[in-house]
């Protein structure tokens, strides 16, 4: 799952998307032709133009301008593909910039696992310094352990998390030296340009409607007397917004954090 696909089911639900066959493609001009369109695409400059890859992924292009039946988008598509069917969406209200923006806003907070593995264990040593990636959100420590001819990652109860140091503590003995440290903790999504991967973590359904939500915020913000209904939109998308927050969406897709045993110095 990328960008493009996000923004695709954003668009089919905030405005509706169309699906043509495609007739003609020149990649010397970018130009699109489908018989389909003929007499249609007044309205298709500066919308968006989706298409799905020999690999199955979804791809965004944006039509520079739309005349006949013929097209033209900004970049070409994949060298070797052959597209045989194209989905576009009109500019209005929402073109592909709104749709990526509107996305972002929810995946900069968006919050996800993260994992790290760059500390190792020293049984003279019990505070280490956070890595710089590893927020203070931490739900989980474990030690590299070596027990019958395997090894395993065992979960430690015996560590806490003071002012940027992660300090364990127990027996230094448990351990081999130098086994690696799994940090299991939280931080934000982040985020993505149009074609890049989304985190399969991540609810769909959540960044659809807090997308729309967005998508309707910025337009009473700006154009609010454009489009009378644009606040009962929104209010629609907040009641969306309060049935995720009783699902406890997203926080139950998160690592709960472990109980750790108390350390007196």
């Amino acid at each position: 799952m990328n960008l493009a696909e996000l923004a695709l089911d954003l668009a089919e639900y905030a405005q509706g998307v169309e699906e043509y066959p495609v007739t003609t493609y020149n990649p010397a001009t970018l130009s699109i032709t489908s018989a389909s369109l003929s007499g249609r695409t007044g309205e298709y400059g500066g919308g968006t133009l989706w298409f799905v890859d020999s690999n199955g992924v979804i791809n965004a292009r944006i039509i520079k301008s739309a005349s006949g039946s013929s097209l033209t988008i900004d970049s070409p598509f994949p060298i070797g593909e052959t597209i045989n069917t194209i989905l576009i969406t009109p500019s209005m209200d929402f073109d592909l910039p709104a749709l990526e923006s509107a996305i972002n806003t929810v995946l900069t907070v968006y919050p996800i696992m993260g994992y790290d593995e760059s500390l190792q264990f020293h049984r003279d040593v019990h505070t280490y310094d956070l890595p710089e990636q590893v927020t203070n959100d931490i739900r989980r420590v474990e030690i590299l352990q070596h027990a019958y001819n395997c090894q395993y990652y065992e979960v430690s109860c015996y560590w806490k998390l003071d002012n940027r140091k992660l300090v364990i503590y127990g027996s230094p003995y448990r351990y081999e030296e130098l086994a690696p440290i799994r940090i299991s903790f939280v931080k934000p999504h982040g985020r993505r340009s149009i074609h890049e991967e989304i985190d399969p973590s991540v609810n769909k359904e959540y960044i659809r409607y807090m997308g729309y939500m967005n998508l309707y915020r910025n337009q009473i913000q700006k154009r609010h007397k454009d489009n009378p209904i644009a606040m009962d939109l929104f209010n629609e998308s907040k009641n969306y917004e309060q049935q995720f927050f009783n699902r406890h969406i997203p926080e139950v897709y998160l690592l709960k954090k472990d109980m750790t045993i108390p350390y007196w110095e």
